[in-house]
C-alpha cells in the first residue's frame, strides 16, 4: 500500500455528480464527462489524484456510471484501487464522506475531496504532509473544488445533513 512520507494515508474521494445544473447544460451531459484534449475530464481528474500517490480512490457518481466504469475498467494500470458508488439520495451525496474516512486504514489518515467537473491545476502534493489540519485549494481567489480533510475530523465531526 502506497503511502506518504510520514504514513498518512491518502484516500480520494471524486464525487462525479451533476446535481443542480441546469436543465439545459444537463441535456447535454455530464461535465465530467466531456472531452477535453484527448481524454473526459474525469479521466484527467482520476490521473491527477493518481499521482497524488493515493492508496484508494472511491468515486461518487449518480449519473453516466457505465460510462465511468468503462473509464476505469481501460486503465487498471493505475495500480491502486478505484470503487465506483452510487449516492442512495443524490441530493445528499457528500452523507458518504463519514463511511469513507472509516474505511481508512490509518487514524492519521486523510480524504482527498475532488469534484470531478473541476480540474485542479497542479495539486500542491507537498503541502499534503505538512498539515495538520483540512486545506481547501484555490486559484485565482476561487475554489477549485479539492480539498484535503483529516480522517479523524470526518468520523468525528461530520454531520449528515451537510
Amino acid at each position: 500500500m502506497k503511502r506518504h512520507s510520514n504514513n498518512h494515508e491518502l484516500r480520494a474521494v471524486i464525487f462525479a455528480l451533476e446535481i443542480g445544473r441546469d436543465a439545459e447544460f444537463a441535456v447535454s451531459g455530464a461535465a465530467f464527462m466531456m472531452p477535453l484534449v484527448d481524454k473526459s475530464v474525469i479521466q484527467h481528474v482520476i490521473e491527477s489524484v493518481v499521482r497524488c500517490d493515493v492508496t484508494h480512490i472511491d468515486v461518487v457518481v449518480a449519473s453516466d456510471t457505465d460510462a465511468v466504469h468503462a473509464i476505469i475498467n481501460k486503465h487498471l494500470s493505475w495500480g491502486i484501487r478505484i470503487e465506483v458508488h452510487c449516492p442512495a439520495d443524490v441530493q445528499r451525496p457528500y452523507a458518504m464522506l463519514r463511511r469513507f474516512a472509516a474505511g481508512c486504514t490509518s487514524a492519521t489518515g486523510r480524504l482527498l475531496l475532488v469534484h470531478a467537473d473541476r480540474v485542479c491545476p497542479g495539486l500542491p502534493v507537498g503541502q499534503f504532509d505538512n498539515s495538520s489540519g483540512p486545506l481547501v485549494f484555490m486559484h485565482n481567489d476561487d475554489w477549485t473544488g479539492t480539498a484535503l480533510l483529516m480522517q479523524k475530523d470526518v468520523v468525528a465531526n461530520y454531520r449528515l445533513n451537510t
